[in-house]
């Protein structure tokens, strides 16, 4: 979001209930964190977004962005508490736009998490350096019911 000449960094959350008619809150999201902003260009960079997060169950994490890397790769890292949560790190493939079609999948190495957990997401390789976005990382996550 951007008010006047300030971009304001904002975390999006997709819920997927039950069932329409469901009282109960949602369990699972998509949660979505915007690390450039509408049209900014991705560096390679430690906490590009940082927030304390409630417990949850990581289930599975992505990419995407508006202008692909025309050569290299994006490589991402997601930590939890200072320690690296995936097995294999996000990628989004040289002329990719998202990392679902990547070569390499990335798996999550730890997936539980008791409350309060600090969870930063790091930019390890920015292609060639002209990715713009918004450059989003997105996490599914369960919410303990």
């Amino acid at each position: 979001i951007t008010i006047g000449t300030t971009a304001i960094t904002f975390a999006l959350a997709f819920r997927m209930g039950s069932s329409s008619t469901s009282t109960d809150a949602p369990t699972i999201q998509w949660l979505a964190f915007d690390l450039t902003g509408l049209n900014g260009v991705l560096t390679t960079a430690t906490g590009l977004f940082e927030q304390v997060n409630p417990a949850c169950t990581v289930l599975q994490a992505a990419a995407s962005c508006k202008t692909a890397s025309a050569t290299g790769g994006l490589i991402f890292d997601i930590h939890g508490n200072g320690t690296t949560i995936l097995g294999s790190k996000i990628t989004i493939d040289a002329t990719e736009i998202s990392s679902f079609d990547a070569a390499v999948q990335p798996t999550i190495a730890t997936t539980s998490f008791s409350s309060p957990w600090r969870m930063r997401i790091d930019c390890d390789d920015d292609g060639d350096g002209l990715a713009t976005g918004p450059v989003v990382v997105m996490l599914k996550v369960r919410w303990p019911t």
